[in-house]
């Protein structure tokens, strides 16, 4: 009986990893992307020069809580890249870009 229910609990578990559980934090083509998930994204493809904060100023990076670009400035510098900046147009989503650049506009200091 203990064998039988551990090869059920298994197959579950491979059915569930094969289908692919919707628990991680990507979000579907037309489902928003929340602030937890731009900040998510903003950490993983901004941090390293800009850091979680934004502040780092790695290799040339700006500090983005003292930025006052427009929010149109922000997203065509994360589209097109700027001096040292990669640009991410063809590595991000519109929708992903978008966050982020609303990540980074929330992030400024008052």
């Amino acid at each position: 009986m203990v064998l039988r229910n551990t090869f059920i609990i298994s197959c579950c578990a491979v059915l569930w990893v094969a289908c692919g559980s919707s628990s991680g934090d990507k979000a579907s083509a037309t489902d928003p992307i929340t602030p937890e998930q731009a900040k998510t994204l903003f950490i993983r493809k901004c941090a390293t020069c800009h850091g979680t904060e934004g502040n780092m100023e790695i290799g040339g990076a700006k500090n983005l809580t003292l930025s006052s670009l427009s929010k149109e400035e922000v997203l065509d510098q994360i589209r097109n890249g700027k001096g040292n900046m990669p640009p991410f147009g063809e590595v991000l989503t519109t929708k992903e870009i978008e966050a982020i650049t609303q990540h980074t506009l929330s992030i400024r200091t008052k």
